[in-house]
């Protein structure tokens, strides 16, 4: 079964092919329901790609529902369903913010579009190691003028250091539907490569 997870840590086994080290991996996996689940990936990594094998990155695997306690690196991950695990993930992290169903159809509709991030206010309140904060942007439309949105959403800290009132940032949005958007982040998923040499 196809799905994401995010590295907990890496270690070099001892073991390299043509130079390149074999990485042991630990895992946190989403499930088809949005829950995490430990497992662990062992894959020979290029040593280019060694940088992208930090902490917290992404990683496309593939899993046996039977026994979830091992993965392999899925070098032709299916965005659709990267996607919808995403979605349920978010939904159980912040329950109170879009819903399971906005999620999709952002996913599946939305366009991207720059916007003018006009005001950001922390409200004080921290669910699940975000931080909650109301968030005003301005998209400007040569043709239909000026559209206003807010929205209160969760932000990492790592979000937080890029979303600077005055500086333009991407959001996502549904042609028609701009009663709510997505902020768009540079998370692309980074795919373990497959073994080599072995």
């Amino acid at each position: 079964m196809k799905t994401l997870g995010f590295i907990r840590s890496a270690k070099h086994t001892g073991r390299s092919v043509n130079d390149n080290p074999e990485i042991r991996f630990v895992v946190d996996a989403l499930a088809k329901d949005g829950a995490f689940f430990e497992t662990t990936v062992t894959e020979i990594v290029p040593r280019a790609q060694l940088s992208m094998c930090a902490v917290g990155a992404p990683l496309s695997i593939r899993y046996d529902p039977a026994d979830r306690s091992h993965a392999i690196g899925d070098d032709n991950p299916d965005a659709d369903v990267l996607n919808e695990r995403i979605a349920r993930y978010q939904c159980r992290k912040h329950p109170g913010e879009l819903t399971y169903e906005q999620r999709m159809e952002l996913n599946r509709n939305s366009v991207v579009k720059k916007a003018l991030l006009e005001n950001l206010r922390l409200t004080g309140k921290a669910e699940a190691g975000d931080w909650e904060a109301k968030v005003t942007v301005r998209i400007t439309d040569n043709t239909a003028g000026d559209t206003v949105m807010n929205r209160t959403l969760y932000l990492n800290d790592k979000m937080l250091k890029h979303m600077v009132p005055g500086k333009y940032i991407d959001i996502s949005v549904v042609p028609g539907r701009e009663d709510f958007f997505g902020i768009v982040t540079d998370i692309a998923t980074k795919v373990v490569p497959e073994k080599s040499g072995s």
